[in-house]
């Protein structure tokens, strides 16, 4: 028998300063970030080494990113680490996590893991499949110039005129017509 969890109230803009919702939204952030150096750890003792490491830190902070920002008080969240790492609040969710969790990572570094890790969000990978994935794509970098290469062709498509013009003129020609299945008579056949 399935027990029931006890409800929680909606968080409000007014509640997002109390301090219970701070505590939660901090017990998030050190939840992911431990997540993150415990693969870090596995890393520097030798246990992961190696492009495999790379990807198994990667995969960690998906991992990690994918629970924050499921989280309920996700935009706190997002707020609370921008906050805590002194930078804007326009700053990648996922850019903001790495930067925390690993601060000895160059920026260019932390730019690379955050984009390949937006391109396997984008392709809704799972957790712990990321790694294959970063390793059928080429690894991390590639999957960082794909996300970006993604990026530059909506950015084209979007602003693609021609484009626009040819959907607007389509939508204003077509009309829908319904259609009788196979088989199937009309009211307006028994007559």
């Amino acid at each position: 028998m399935k027990k029931n969890k006890p409800s929680r109230p909606d968080i409000t803009q007014n509640d997002a300063g109390s301090p219970d919702v701070v505590r939660i939204a901090e017990k998030a952030i050190d939840a992911a970030v431990a997540k993150i150096r415990t693969v870090e750890a596995k890393f520097t003792a030798g246990i992961l080494h190696g492009a495999y490491g790379k990807q198994e830190l990667v995969q960690a902070c998906y991992g990690a990113f994918v629970d924050l920002e499921r989280h309920r008080l996700s935009l706190i969240i997002h707020r609370r680490l921008a906050k805590l790492m002194d930078v804007d609040k326009a700053t990648d969710l996922v850019a903001l996590l790495i930067g925390c969790a690993l601060p000895d990572l160059t920026p260019a570094v932390v730019s690379n893991w955050a984009a390949a890790i937006r391109f396997a969000r984008g392709h809704h990978v799972r957790p712990f499949k990321v790694r294959a994935f970063l390793y059928v794509k080429g690894g991390i970098n590639a999957c960082a110039t794909l996300h970006r290469a993604g990026g530059v062709a909506r950015m084209e498509r979007s602003l693609s005129d021609d484009d626009e013009d040819r959907l607007t003129r389509r939508r204003g020609t077509r009309k829908p017509v319904w259609k009788a299945p196979a088989g199937r008579r009309l009211l307006s056949d028994l007559s």
